[in-house]
């Protein structure tokens, strides 16, 4: 998880593009994630493309509760 390491460089360094950088990368993972894919074909299927828009979604309509900066 690229994302979390980036995310939390991100925090401690306080450098807003690591730290959005991170928080891409741990929001195009998450859906793969969360439906327990097992290879390449999982990662482009319907469900994670449309569950990565939704969470790209979230992110950008909570984004302001997301910078600590």
């Amino acid at each position: 998880m690229y994302g979390l390491v980036g995310i939390f460089a991100g925090l401690s360094f306080h450098s807003i593009m690591i730290y959005a950088i991170g928080l891409g990368l741990f929001v195009d993972e998450l859906t793969y994630l969360l439906i327990r894919g097992k290879n390449h074909k999982d990662n482009y299927s319907k469900i994670s493309l449309l569950g990565t828009l939704f969470f790209a979604i979230i992110v950008f309509i909570f984004r302001k509760y997301f910078l600590f900066f």
